[in-house]
């Protein structure tokens, strides 16, 4: 019993090291989207309001995932501790059962 308590500890290690890994390859691709979303933005046709209504929500979908990802990087990869600031506004919360 005494070997699997001590190989416990390097698991954990190796189960954090590919979840770092997978983090980057995900953060690369979001990085990539995100690229590709901005240069697209230019050429976007805008005609009328269900044109901008598209336009809008994509800038807004862009925000929320520069958030994502800084969160990710800071949390997973430079493996900040970020506090929560009580501003409710600001914050995005994921409920989970």
């Amino acid at each position: 019993m005494k070997m699997v308590l001590a190989y416990l500890p390097y698991r954990q290690v190796r189960k954090d090291s590919r979840f770092s890994i997978r983090v980057t390859g995900y953060l690369s691709k979001a990085w990539a989207l995100l690229s590709k979303l901005e240069e697209s933005k230019e050429v976007f046709p805008l005609r009328d309001v269900t044109d901008l209504v598209i336009i809008l929500e994509l800038e807004r979908f862009m925000g929320l995932m520069n958030k994502h990802i800084d969160l990710l990087e800071r949390r997973i990869i430079k493996k900040e501790e970020i506090p929560h600031n009580g501003n409710l506004e600001n914050d995005v919360f994921s409920f989970r059962h």
